[in-house]
């Protein structure tokens, strides 16, 4: 053989191999979709059977149906503008998440709550769901013209797909300072992100804090209750109807009061030690002073 028909000889052969190649690539682009079909569509058709016929999945759904968690925004972002580069050096990130937090107590507080209720109302849920267990037996799956096991194989991972995700259980807070320069050529930012503890945590002082305060003012307004006229009678007589400071009497034209020594703004009592009558010019002068 010359070496012109060994030529003729490889041309043909890869000719040949191309023209191979080729057809098998074309019947595996043909096929693939194919294939990936029919594994579809007998994926379907066994999840059907498994959803029609299985009880615990049945159960599974209606435990679902009756089960409520409570929507809550996982993720709550403050930003801060500070007016110079200097300001955002010296800016607390820390004051300023606390600041939201005393500013946003209603918020933040039903934030905790829902949170709360999701956590128990999903221990409480998966507690159900594992109670609920397979019913199939060997006859029934002859009837459906399933193997025991295969049932009870789907029946498995289509229970384990149909399990309510975990709900919302988790807060953050994320607080953001920032500067950008005159021309915006340049920008510098400080943050931080609290989680569900440290929101917990400071919302307790703001709701302390809160609570604190309308008990003082509640006390405040018992104590300035029990000035009665009576009581302040018996101050203006007992102080010979004269400015304990001053001297001054109605008789020179000033309009006596009586006044609490140590202010009922900082824990003074209305009580006949903790009162004098001062003139009103007095009075006013020393506004809450000690």
């Amino acid at each position: 053989m010359d070496s012109q028909e060994v030529f003729v000889s490889i041309v043909i052969c890869l000719f040949v191999f191309a023209v191979v190649a080729s057809f098998l690539v074309f019947a595996t682009i043909i096929a693939t979709p194919v294939i990936v079909l029919l594994c579809r569509h007998s994926y379907t058709k066994k999840k059907e059977l498994i959803f029609e016929n299985s009880e615990r999945i049945k159960s599974l759904l209606s435990l679902n149906k009756n089960t409520y968690f409570r929507s809550i925004n996982s993720l709550y972002t403050y930003n801060h503008s500070c007016k110079s580069k200097r300001q955002l050096d010296n800016y607390s990130i820390d004051d300023f998440f606390i600041s939201i937090i005393d500013s946003n107590k209603a918020l933040f507080n039903k934030v905790i709550s829902d949170i709360e209720y999701n956590r128990s109302a999903y221990v409480s849920y998966l507690k159900s769901v594992y109670r609920i267990k397979s019913s199939a037996t060997e006859a029934f799956c002859n009837n459906l013209k399933i193997k025991l096991e295969k049932f009870l194989k789907y029946e498995e991972k289509f229970f384990e797909e149909s399990i309510i995700k975990t709900p919302t259980i988790y807060v953050c807070v994320h607080c953001i300072a920032s500067y950008i320069s005159p021309k915006g050529k340049r920008y510098y930012n400080k943050e931080m992100t609290y989680e569900l503890d440290q929101i917990k945590h400071f919302l307790a002082i703001a709701n302390r804090t809160k609570t604190e305060r309308e008990k003082r003012q509640y006390q405040i307004k018992i104590e300035r209750s029990k000035m009665s006229d009576s009581l302040r009678y018996d101050i203006l007589k007992r102080d010979k109807f004269t400015c304990q400071i001053c001297g001054s009497t109605a008789q020179d034209g000033v309009k006596l009061h009586v006044d609490h020594i140590i202010p009922v703004s900082k824990g003074g009592r209305t009580i006949k030690s903790n009162l004098r009558t001062l003139c009103d010019r007095c009075n006013l002068g020393k506004s809450n002073k000690l």
